[in-house]
């Protein structure tokens, strides 16, 4: 019951949100006095264009084949979680497991060590304290989550890297001429 409560509760902020930006702009365009008309103007025109752009109007092939691989990513996801679970006796319901997943997800988005050291494993663990899981097998699902989901997109990284491009070689000059350009700049 919960989980149709949330989706309804995302449907609602969408159209409430998406319907008001086109609706706001209209409206600062006409409470706006003339001297700021030209400012103002501006601004409403690039809410306008940004609510078009959320309508995705005469887009909805497109809308519905990026949603259709957003929600496989998020099953595929919610389904490690709960293996991982399920290898260490937690019992998670897919609701649970895509609520950790979307919670630690979103907390790799706060600065951390690469991999996302630091961010991923506190939020995993927490939230899985929060649905009930003991703290030391919730550290264990948070590392073994973790290793689960970070290994197979480094060696993917690395096969991509080694099979598109030649490697890190020309990487690594890269950032040597760029950290030297920046140097130069701050002391010149």
């Amino acid at each position: 019951m919960s989980g149709v409560v949330a989706v309804a509760g995302v449907v609602a902020f969408i159209v409430i949100a998406f319907g008001f930006v086109g609706t706001f702009s209209g409206w600062l365009l006409r409470v706006t006095p003339d001297g700021w008309r030209v400012r103002v103007s501006a601004l409403s025109a690039t809410l306008d264009d940004f609510s078009r752009g959320l309508s995705g109007a005469g887009r909805w092939r497109i809308i519905l084949v990026v949603s259709a691989i957003s929600l496989a990513s998020w099953g595929f996801e919610s389904a490690v979680y709960i293996l991982v679970g399920q290898s260490l006796d937690i019992a998670l319901t897919p609701f649970e497991a895509l609520s950790i997943a979307a919670i630690t997800v979103l907390a790799t988005a706060i600065p951390s060590a690469p991999a996302y050291f630091g961010t991923f494993k506190p939020a995993a663990t927490t939230l899985a304290i929060a649905l009930g899981v003991p703290p030391h097998s919730a550290l264990a699902f948070a590392v073994l989550v973790h290793v689960a989901t970070v290994i197979p997109l480094a060696i993917g990284g690395l096969v991509a890297l080694s099979t598109i491009g030649d490697g890190l070689v020309p990487l690594a000059r890269l950032a040597r001429t760029v950290e030297d350009t920046g140097a130069a700049q701050a002391e010149g």
